[in-house]
């Protein structure tokens, strides 16, 4: 490596006797005067560094799947390296020198069945490599226009990130300082920063300066949400008379960088890593863009020529066998992705999933859930339920109220921080008025302790309310008389105290006092079922219940797991009630391979105390147009009791291989994939004690124990998606059965 030269000296006597520090006893001030010296500083990063020589390997990740039709698709990898030159101020050059792109069962992109121009063209379509020497956020890189556009008050603001250390960034940001870490023996200062204005694209996160060279040397940020690709998309397009938004459905997007240098001869930081993240939520349907970039063997201000370099293209392949011969090394078949590969590529899409289910599902408010990390409440099983989703935050039906008129008042991101829902309700019915006031408020910046409060005069259910939406469960009342929920009224208020120790990991702890009143049907109207009343709803034990519930989430790829306590007495707690009890779920869901999954679920409540009945266990199977059954041979909530323990082992085999689809165009071939035998053996135990059947006496609630212990086996035929199927059955009740279960809302 040659050496940077004379300007390197004179740079080290200038930092050998200047030295900063931003906290000091000015305080914020102190700060804020720092930052401006960083703003005023980038113009002159890199100080001493004409041009830098450097050599890397980039590995992007390109993947999704669609949960709302059970398909993964499109993996796709591009692993390349590279060499590249870069002169003051932004003159970046790359040449390829090899590269890996590869497709599920696609053996495409090898260098002796394409020409050079076929792989230029290839290169040319991929995500470039942005600029690592400078900290713009530049989507011009990527081919958009960059400018400005007009608010609803016709003022001019920014079409993409203003990068938080520009001249002038300071009207726009909050910076906040956090603390002092030693990185390479060199102290470095900690801030973070948050956009002060919503309408205006930025970025939220934390950066790492060099209070000596005043010099950015890491960055870890989220674009906010006018930042986004899909919202530029929208609001360039809504501007336009003649058109409408570009982006009419329900899009969440995620864009994440991370950068990190590595500082040389104790004084220049130069990029180290580059970590990018873009995920897009569609549809029910995941995205996500994945790369590292890698940089090794820096020159810096290299004497010898670099002539190959000066040229126009910014990214360019340069074929060189030795260097794509080490890109390979060890693979069997280099320009196909493995079975393992595209298994690991869609595991990271199933952690995702789960860990913003953590997220939200911990929070009880439904609107306060999907706040929490902008989530749809029903992004698992897409938008063919989304118009009657929304409908429901305003309408619903049930065999109590009937039809229910909601007027919900949502206040998104009060501060940054918190979260606010007003909602006031009317049942035709039962002639009642409802309400509720909810508010969620995170405790620190990372959004991960968080204190939630209700006060409300509502009807509530006994079942998850998870279980069956509010969409779903209003469809299946009105349609067809089948209401899956049991209710009661509730009056009181709750608090509570959140924390997520881990990104997949919740706890939850909180204090409810609340009166408790019976609910009765009050309707029996349904389109197709009419003459069929619908079923009672069971009586409750009426008081005031005031106790401590306490709820754990675990979600992973192949683990989902909930624990909950609750505990309420007389004496400590002023309550009607005297009980504990304590419940546990797991599902391990495990994909064997393209054509095998293996699904284990285990769950069990206990108890001990007079438990009312709006806190029995129950568990069952099969529910109309709803399936949604552990066990198949029983109907849905058929056993009961303040002990209870079932689980099931099922193991699917999908007949043919859904990355196959673009391989196969017959019709035969193509539907031979779209069909799935399930084998399956459950189990379920419960059991009600003496004390607590005297305690109910006279409370009209359906009781139905297993009476010993409940068995069956089976076998099922059913579409992919489980919409249409074909269940024969033999259990320890009815020995033998044939099921037909529809699930055309999944």
């Amino acid at each position: 490596m040659s050496k940077p030269g004379s300007k390197l000296l004179l740079l080290i006597i200038a930092v050998s006797i200047t030295v900063f520090s931003p906290v000091d006893s000015k305080g914020q001030s102190g700060l804020q005067d720092f930052i401006k010296k960083v703003q005023e500083n980038t113009k002159e990063m890199h100080r001493g560094i004409n041009s830098v020589y450097f050599k890397g390997r980039s590995r992007s990740y390109f993947y999704g799947k669609w949960a709302a039709m059970d398909m993964d698709f499109f993996p796709e990898t591009e692993d390349y390296l590279f060499e590249g030159y870069w002169i003051r101020p932004d003159s970046l050059r790359i040449i390829v020198t090899a590269i890996r792109k590869t497709m599920a069962d696609h053996p495409a992109y090898h260098n002796s069945e394409f020409s050079k121009p076929d792989y230029l063209t290839t290169i040319q379509r991929s995500f470039p490599l942005p600029n690592p020497f400078r900290f713009n956020y530049d989507v011009s890189a990527i081919g958009l226009d960059v400018g400005t556009r007009k608010d609803k008050h016709g003022k001019k603001i920014p079409i993409w990130p203003v990068f938080p250390f520009a001249a002038g960034a300071d009207s726009l940001y909050n910076y906040n300082h956090i603390n002092t870490v030693s990185v390479n023996g060199r102290e470095l200062i900690r801030v973070s920063v948050t956009p002060k204005y919503e309408e205006i694209p930025g970025v939220a996160g934390t950066f790492q300066i060099d209070p000596v060279l005043k010099e950015i040397v890491s960055s870890d940020v989220v674009f906010n949400k006018a930042a986004k690709l899909m919202q530029q998309g929208n609001e360039n397009n809504m501007h336009s008379p003649a058109t409408h938004p570009l982006f009419p459905m329900s899009i969440e997007e995620e864009h994440m960088i991370r950068t990190v240098k590595m500082l040389f001869y104790s004084v220049y930081w130069l990029p180290g890593v580059i970590e990018e993240d873009f995920t897009i939520r569609i549809s029910g349907g995941l995205i996500k863009f994945n790369r590292n970039v890698e940089f090794t063997d820096y020159e810096i201000n290299p004497e010898t020529s670099v002539a190959k370099f000066d040229r126009n293209e910014k990214l360019v392949y340069e074929e060189k066998p030795e260097q794509q011969n080490l890109l390979n090394k060890g693979l069997e078949r280099p320009f196909e992705l493995s079975r393992a590969e595209i298994d690991s590529m869609l595991n990271i899409l199933d952690i995702d999933y789960a860990q913003k289910d953590v997220a939200s599902e911990i929070i009880d408010t439904d609107i306060l859930g999907a706040n929490a990390l902008k989530l749809n409440l029903d992004r698992k099983t897409g938008n063919f339920m989304e118009y009657a989703r929304k409908w429901s935050d305003n309408i619903d039906y049930n065999r109590v109220e009937g039809l229910r008129a909601d007027i919900p008042l949502n206040f998104p991101n009060v501060s940054g921080r918190s979260s606010f829902v007003l909602k006031g309700g009317y049942g035709f019915k039962d002639d009642r008025f409802k309400g509720e006031i909810s508010g969620l408020v995170f405790l620190n910046s990372a959004k991960t302790v968080f204190f939630e409060g209700n006060i409300y005069d509502t009807i509530t259910s006994t079942e998850d309310k998870r279980k069956f939406s509010n969409a779903k469960n209003t469809f299946s009342s009105v349609m067809y008389g089948s209401d899956y929920r049991d209710y009661y009224y509730k009056k009181g208020g709750s608090a509570a105290l959140g924390i997520r120790p881990a990104s997949n990991i919740g706890i939850k702890v909180s204090y409810i006092s609340q009166d408790e009143d019976n609910a009765r049907v009050n309707t029996n109207f349904n389109i197709f079922r009419n003459s069929k009343d619908f079923r009672l709803n069971p009586e409750i034990m009426e008081g005031t219940f005031r106790g401590i519930r306490a709820v754990m989430m675990l979600r992973y790829a192949d683990i989902a797991a909930d624990f909950s306590a609750e505990y309420t007495d007389q004496d400590l707690l002023a309550s009607d009630f005297r009980y504990s009890l304590y419940k546990a779920s797991i599902l391990y869901e495990n994909k064997i391979n393209s054509c095998n999954d293996l699904h284990l679920f285990l769950s069990g409540g206990i108890s001990n105390g007079k438990i009312p009945p709006q806190e029995w266990f129950d568990f069952g199977g099969r529910s109309l147009f709803n399936y949604r059954g552990i066990l198949r041979g029983v109907g849905y909530k058929d056993f009961t009791g303040d002990r209870v323990f079932y689980g099931t082992a099922e193991y699917v085999w999908s007949i043919g291989d859904i990355y196959q689809f673009t391989r196969n165009k017959t019709i035969i071939d193509t539907l031979k994939k779209l069909f799935k035998v399930t084998l399956w053996t459950g189990f379920g135990w419960s059991d009600l004690s003496d004390e607590n059947l005297d305690y109910t006496a006279g409370i009209s609630t359906p009781i139905r124990t297993t009476d010993d212990f409940y068995s069956e086996i089976g076998i099922g035929f059913s579409d992919r998606l489980n919409a249409f199927r074909i269940d024969l059955i033999r259990n320890s009740i009815s020995e033998n059965r044939i099921l037909f279960s529809i699930n055309i809302f999944r």
